[in-house]
């Protein structure tokens, strides 16, 4: 009896030991950055920039008519038009600023969770990506994310 006891201890002994260095492995949060994810990356990085281009595409077929009778001068008539089709353009320009809002967000929490970084190399990637964005997007993926080794440690959570 006192041998099963002794044997029972000994197991919860070892399964509490094992369980505490699960969660610590867990703590330490290594994220593994596949090629098929960072590719994914790379084509989020590209999202902002095509809304941005498709919402000045709509801007300029909306301007067409003064445009072809090269009337750009016309500041009146710009105005008219843009009083004219003021939702149409704002819902372009609004649904791509909320896009590259969340690729933002996505890339800053990113940043925000590297072990491998310095902060003050973490400050200059958020004001960058902050201040010229969409393109800053593309050069953070080309210059961190893709350049990423496959096992990244991180920190757990936000």
């Amino acid at each position: 009896m006192v041998l099963g006891l002794g044997f029972l201890y000994e197991m919860l002994r070892m399964k509490a030991r094992l369980f505490y260095q699960y969660r610590k492995s867990k703590a330490m949060s290594t994220e593994i950055m596949s090629p098929a994810r960072k590719r994914r990356l790379g084509m989020l990085s590209f999202v902002p920039l095509v809304a941005f281009l498709v919402a000045l595409v709509n801007q300029l077929l909306v301007f067409g008519p003064i445009i072809e009778r090269k009337d750009m001068y016309d500041h009146l008539a710009l105005v008219n038009l843009t009083a004219l089709h003021f939702d149409r353009i704002g819902i372009f320009y609004g649904v791509a600023s909320l896009i590259s809002l969340s690729v933002l967000l996505y890339y800053i929490i990113h940043l925000a969770r590297l072990k491998t970084l310095a902060s003050d190399y973490k400050f200059f990637w958020a004001v960058f990506l902050t201040m010229f964005q969409p393109i800053s997007f593309i050069v953070f993926w080309y210059f961190k994310i893709r350049r990423e080794p496959r096992e990244l440690d991180m920190y757990p959570s936000l």
